[in-house]
This record gives structure tokens, C-alpha cells and sequence, in this order.
């Protein structure tokens, strides 16, 4: 007897004996296939995920392994692509060591959301779909899987329930009754969940059931099976907690479309550098016009929450200019500017404030305005993409130094000259960067290190 049928890659796998098929293990190395190895797929699949590993390659370069599995029940096909990191964390490694499920990797599955997709296929008949033909529609997750993952547990759900069986033939009847061509008579396909057992957590990843708070669940060891239960307890034991820290990312202020799109472009790619290293962090990227809009973001966090703030502006030693009503589609007059008093820039002080801010509007602000204490106690990182910010000046203290003395166990860099976009002579906007040139580190109100470090800098690392 059979109880349930699936088809994995192509090949039906069923259950027997009353037994219903609850769950399907995945060797990495195995059982899935690479991204680029999609020819078996429908001609409009194959195009998406063409698209989708283009794109992947491009925002996390290295070290990463793109792999996909296809399940399909009935006539639903799922794909899954895991982007499998290869380099564990330097804050994993001592635990790792200590794995005794070493195979399952260390960390969390997240979804990574602009890269997941649903597809209605085109039939052409009918009667040639369902589990031993061909798919209706795909439904394509991407997910950052655990960190040197080589297997994972898919539990599937065992049945429907009343209200679910009521929500699909309800949407079954909807879908009769709009159209004449479809067959009355075609059975209604079963839902399928899916759930993956990894790391200590049951994350329910597809699927019609309702989810918990963050459609998160802790392996109850007393309910789940015993697999999940043996992760859990080594997790438990060896993997240190952290929070989740947020990273803020401001950019615009200038009065020239042309330069805010390139306060734009060079925060996307600091942004793809965040993802990679962290991505299961909170990321706020915004366009501002105001100081007031920086601070009042800041200042709106959870105490001790923000691990980065990069600013992408027009600036100085004294400040970071930003004029109110500035925007990516309609460029300021100088005239406006002084006429209607539009300045809202953030100053090192309120001296420099006094000595050098003209046309002021009142949404300028200095950094005093900020409540620190929401930037973690150690580690932070202010970066300011814009010209001589990090510079210092012995008359009135510059934005750079102030900053670090105010996260005195963090870090701030800014550029000692003036800046541009321009990294390695790019032409391509998609590729503009600040991060380039001479940068100073600040510390504590003094600078510890120059640098002419590109792009991304490691400050567990060779940096400091």
C-alpha cells in the first residue's frame, strides 16, 4: 500500500505499510545539484534560475557552493536553492571544533527574499500534470543556509486539516467557476509543508500552517523526532548566542541628482558586503534629506542594538551637508537653498555649528543630538563615504574624532582627502565605491591606523 508519494529530483519516493513519508534527508553532496545544472527544468525555469545565479554570483562572490533541490506533490513543484557558505565565522569556530553533528553546519537557514520567485508554468494539456508528469506552477526559495552545511532534514507534512481542505477547495471552486476550460472533475492537490531540522531550530519554510512568532519554533525534544533532539543538545552546549545587531546605511542630501546616484550605488554595494558577512542581521538602508532623519532613526533603536552606520554624504572635518527637499529624481537651485534656509546637515558640534552652518533649516542637527548608548558597547563601526571627514582640525574638533570618542571601544573611518566614487576607474555606476583612497581610523578620539585598504575592512583581523 501507498501512503504518499513525492517526487525528489525526478524520482518518485513513496511510503508504504501505513507509514505516512514525514520526512526526507539530503545529503548536500548527493542529493542536490548545482545551479547552473538546470537543462532537466521547463525552458521558463530554466531562464529564472539563469537569472537568479547570475545575480547570486554577483552579490556573495566567494566562497560559497550554489546548489538546488526540486520536490514536487502533485502538481507543485518547489525549488530550493541553498547558498551554502564555506568559511565559518570567526565567532563559530571555537564552537565548531566541539560539533559532534558537524555535518549539519553551524548557524541558521535564512531566507534571502529578492531572490525567491513563483512561477505558473504554461500547460498545454491538461491531463499531463501531477506527480508522474509534469508541474502547474514552481514556487523558488532561496536560502543562506548554516555555515558549512552538508546535510539537512525535511519534515513534510502528513495530511490536511479541516480549515485547510475548506481554504483549497474554496479556492478551487473560485477558480472553476472563472474559468470554462477547467476540468471539473481534476482531484484537488494536496498542500505540502515543508519544515528544515537544523541547528538547534525548526524553521517552517514553506507551507499553508500558521507559523509562530518569526515563523520560528525550538525543537521540543519530547515532541520532535530524535534526529532534531541530538542537533538541538549539541548546539546548545557549544554555540555562543548573539542577538541581532543592526547595520544603518543613510545616504542623498545633495542638491544633484547625480550625486545622490552615486551616494546610492556605493551604499548598495557596502550593503551586499554586510549580507555576506552577516546575514542574519536587521539592514536599514535609506535615502535622508535631514540630520533630523539620521537621528531620529538612530535614536529609535534598542539600547546597545546598532552595530554600523555608514553615511553616504556631501562632508567635511566639520560636518556631513544635507539639504532639506533634496531627492534622487529633482535637482536644488543654489537659490533655493539660501532663499528658503534648506540646510539640514549633521555637525561635529556646536561650534562647528556656529562657525560654519549657513541657511539653516530645522532639521539640522550635531551629533550630540544622537543617543549613543544604541550602538554596541564594543565593536561599532561609523564610516563616513564622503571628502576629508576623517580628517582632524586643532581649532574645532572635527566629525571624526568626536564620533569615536563617544563609542570609544568602536571604530570610525572616514577619508583624509577628497573622495570619489570611482574605485578601480570604474565607468560602471553599479560598481561606484567610496572605499578606496587614504582612510583614517579613528579610536577614542585618535587616529591608530591609515590605510589604503579597499572595499571591506577587517577589523578582527590584519587592520587593527
Amino acid at each position: 500500500m501507498v501512503f504518499m508519494s513525492y517526487q525528489f529530483h525526478m524520482t518518485l519516493i513513496e511510503s508504504h505499510n501505513d507509514t505516512p513519508l514525514d520526512s526526507i534527508t539530503i545529503d548536500i553532496a548527493k542529493d542536490t545539484k548545482d545551479l547552473h545544472d538546470i537543462h532537466n527544468l521547463d525552458k521558463a525555469l530554466q531562464d529564472i534560475l539563469s537569472i537568479l545565479h547570475s545575480n547570486l554570483k554577483q552579490s556573495f562572490m566567494k566562497e560559497y557552493m550554489y546548489k538546488y533541490v526540486s520536490l514536487q506533490l502533485d502538481s507543485n513543484m518547489l525549488l530550493l536553492i541553498l547558498l551554502i557558505p564555506q568559511k565559518i565565522p570567526k565567532i563559530y569556530k571555537e564552537a565548531y571544533k566541539e560539533y559532534h553533528d558537524k555535518e549539519y553546519g553551524v548557524g541558521r537557514y535564512t531566507y534571502l527574499y529578492e531572490y525567491c520567485y513563483h512561477k505558473d508554468l504554461d500547460i498545454k494539456d491538461y491531463a499531463k500534470i501531477g506527480l508522474d508528469s509534469n508541474p502547474s506552477n514552481a514556487t523558488i526559495l532561496t536560502l543562506h543556509t548554516a555555515y558549512k552545511a552538508q546535510k539537512l532534514e525535511i519534515t513534510l507534512a502528513n495530511g490536511l486539516d479541516s480549515i485547510l481542505e475548506s481554504r483549497d477547495r474554496q479556492r478551487q471552486a473560485k477558480l472553476d467557476r472563472k474559468s470554462q476550460n477547467s476540468i471539473k472533475q481534476q482531484s484537488i492537490d494536496s498542500l505540502l509543508t515543508i519544515t528544515l531540522i537544523n541547528g538547534g531550530y525548526k524553521d517552517k519554510l514553506w507551507g499553508f500552517r500558521e507559523n509562530s512568532e518569526d515563523g520560528i519554533t525550538i525543537l521540543n525534544p519530547k515532541k520532535d523526532f530524535m534526529g532534531a533532539e541530538t542537533i538541538r543538545t549539541s548546539i546548545q552546549k557549544s554555540t555562543p548566542q548573539r542577538n541581532k545587531q543592526v547595520h544603518l546605511l543613510f545616504y542623498g542630501g545633495a542638491r544633484k541628482i547625480g550625486d545622490n546616484a552615486a551616494f546610492y550605488y556605493a551604499s548598495i554595494n557596502v550593503l551586499k558586503d554586510y549580507k555576506h558577512y552577516y546575514p542574519n542581521d536587521i539592514f536599514i538602508h535609506e535615502f535622508v534629506d535631514s540630520a533630523k532623519t539620521i537621528v531620529d532613526k538612530i535614536n529609535e533603536q534598542n539600547i546597545e542594538s546598532i552595530a554600523s552606520l555608514d553615511l553616504f554624504f556631501h562632508g567635511s572635518k566639520w560636518g556631513l551637508y544635507m539639504y532639506k527637499g533634496a531627492s534622487m529624481y529633482k535637482e536644488l537651485l543654489s537659490e533655493d537653498i539660501k532663499e528658503n534656509k534648506l540646510n539640514a546637515s549633521l555637525y561635529a558640534s556646536k561650534t562647528a555649528d556656529l562657525l560654519t552652518a549657513w541657511d539653516t533649516h530645522e532639521e539640522k542637527r550635531t551629533i550630540y543630538d544622537v543617543k549613543f548608548d544604541r550602538f554596541i558597547s564594543k565593536g561599532a563601526i561609523i564610516e563616513i563615504h564622503g571628502c576629508e571627514s576623517g580628517g582632524d582640525l586643532y581649532v574645532i574638533d572635527s566629525i571624526s574624532k568626536n564620533l569615536s570618542e563617544e563609542i570609544p571601544q568602536g571604530y570610525v573611518v572616514g577619508h583624509t582627502t577628497k573622495t570619489n566614487p570611482n574605485i578601480d576607474n570604474t565607468q560602471d555606476n553599479t560598481k561606484q565605491d567610496y572605499r578606496h583612497g587614504v582612510r583614517a581610523i579613528w579610536q577614542n578620539g585618535k587616529v591608530i591606523k591609515k590605510t589604503t585598504q579597499k572595499r571591506w575592512i577587517n577589523f578582527n583581523k590584519e587592520m587593527i
